[in-house]
């Protein structure tokens, strides 16, 4: 049984004020953690997708490996 399934079932048999204290536990944490946006994305992640309409890597993906390796051990 999975956590998910162990908490459902025992939340059916829990008393009233149990459910509301996890219920409000639940509401904490997911306002406390808002989902950032994509235009947010800082770090390595802003780059992420840069080359996805390249040119460069258009074909065969181990094709293109394969080339990049061979210019470099010339």
């Amino acid at each position: 049984m999975s956590k998910i399934e162990i908490i459902i079932e025992r939340l059916k048999w829990a008393p009233p004020e149990v459910i509301d204290e996890v219920y409000a536990l639940m509401e904490k944490v997911s306002s406390a953690k808002p989902e950032p946006s994509s235009e947010a994305r800082t770090g390595i992640m802003k780059h992420f997708g840069a080359f996805k309409d390249s040119k460069t890597f258009e074909g065969d993906p181990v094709a293109i490996q394969r080339a990049m390796r061979d210019e470099w051990t010339r």
